[in-house]
C-alpha cells in the first residue's frame, strides 16, 4: 500500500548546502561557475540562475556587498580561535601571533569570499517547497 504514495525527495539540509556552496533554494544547483574556490582565476564568478530550479542570483545591484561583511567575521571569529588556541599553548609573545593568523587568513581568503555569499544568500532565499 505504501509503494503507491509518492515519494518525497530530501534535500540536504541548509548548513550542508551553504558549507558546499550550494542555491539555498533548492539546495542542488551549484553557486559557482567553478566549485573549486581556489580555482582563482575564477573565483566568486556566479551563473546568473540557479542551473537546477532557476533561482536568481543577482537580486538587486550591489547585493553581495553584505558578504563582505559576513566575509570580515568569519575570518575575525577564525582568527581569535587561533590565538585563543596558542594563547592555551603557552605562546605569550604577540609577534608569534602573526605568522599563523596571516597564513590562516591568506589561505582561506578564497574558500571564506565564496561562503559568506552562499550564506548572505541563503539569509534571502527560502527554500524550495
Amino acid at each position: 500500500m505504501s509503494e503507491n504514495l509518492p515519494t518525497k525527495q530530501k534535500r540536504p539540509p541548509l548548513l550542508k548546502a551553504i558549507l558546499f556552496l550550494k542555491c539555498p533554494r533548492c539546495r542542488k544547483g551549484n553557486l559557482f561557475l567553478n566549485q573549486n574556490p581556489y580555482a582563482l582565476k575564477s573565483v566568486g564568478e556566479m551563473p546568473p540562475t540557479c542551473p537546477n530550479c532557476d533561482q536568481d542570483y543577482v537580486i538587486e545591484p550591489g547585493f553581495y556587498f553584505g558578504a563582505a561583511m559576513i566575509s570580515y567575521a568569519l575570518q575575525i571569529v577564525a582568527a581569535t580561535l587561533i590565538g585563543i588556541s596558542m594563547y592555551f599553548a603557552g605562546i605569550r609573545k604577540a609577534n608569534h601571533y602573526i605568522i599563523p593568523i596571516g597564513a590562516l587568513i591568506l589561505i582561506s581568503s578564497p574558500y571564506v569570499l565564496c561562503l559568506s555569499r552562499a550564506i548572505w544568500l541563503s539569509i534571502f532565499v527560502r527554500k524550495q517547497e
